[in-house]
């Protein structure tokens, strides 16, 4: 190795080693300055992570957002089946669990028990929810904005002995209210009445 080389490889080495130790005492530096600003932002994100995994563990499968949920069918003027041959009658309408931000959709028929024409109307009342010891909780004032039942055949017309299809959705809120009060009341399911008629045109 020729003396010129080894001159390079020594102040190289000797440049290397200087930053090396530089830029330790600046992170230390660094890190001695932003100490409190660092150790915020530590706590912050063990918070959020902390949080997200609550609510993620709360809304899965396992959660006490998961909502069995009942509809009882009472029907004015005409007659409710689950079948196209109207041999299973519909008084019961199992919603399955839903969860908080979903939609869920039940199908069934509907006869004309008129012999003049009628427009459907349905209504829903007595929203009621029960705790994990069974016990009827009052819900909040104004359901609906958080329950919502709709169906496709508001209105319409049906002709006498027609049969129909309807198809009603349920629809609940996500919204911070109404999830604290599934936790505070430790609500397990729900249920709720509809009235479906068959008004004279």
């Amino acid at each position: 190795m020729t003396p010129n080389l080894r001159n390079r490889l020594h102040s190289a080495s000797d440049f290397l080693r200087r930053h090396y130790h530089s830029s330790i005492h600046s992170a230390s530096d660094f890190l001695r300055i932003h100490k409190k600003t660092i150790l915020l932002i530590v706590v912050v994100a063990a918070v959020t992570l902390i949080v997200s995994g609550f609510v993620a563990i709360m809304l899965d499968g396992n959660g006490v957002f998961r909502l069995p949920s009942v509809g009882y069918i009472h029907t004015v003027g005409l007659k409710a089946y689950w079948d196209p041959t109207l041999q299973n009658e519909t008084t019961q309408i199992d919603w399955g669990t839903v969860y908080p931000g979903s939609s869920n959709n039940v199908s069934f028929y509907l006869q004309s028990a008129s012999n003049v024409p009628t427009t459907l109307q349905m209504t829903v009342a007595n929203w009621t929810f029960r705790d994990a010891n069974d016990t009827i909780i009052l819900g909040p004032a104004g359901i609906t904005p958080y329950m919502n039942l709709t169906w496709n055949l508001e209105n319409n017309t049906l002709a006498t002995h027609q049969t129909i299809t309807a198809t009603l959705t349920l629809s609940i809120d996500s919204s911070q209210d109404f999830l604290n009060f599934l936790i505070n009341n430790n609500i397990t399911q729900f249920s709720m009445d509809i009235t479906i008629q068959a008004n004279e045109t």
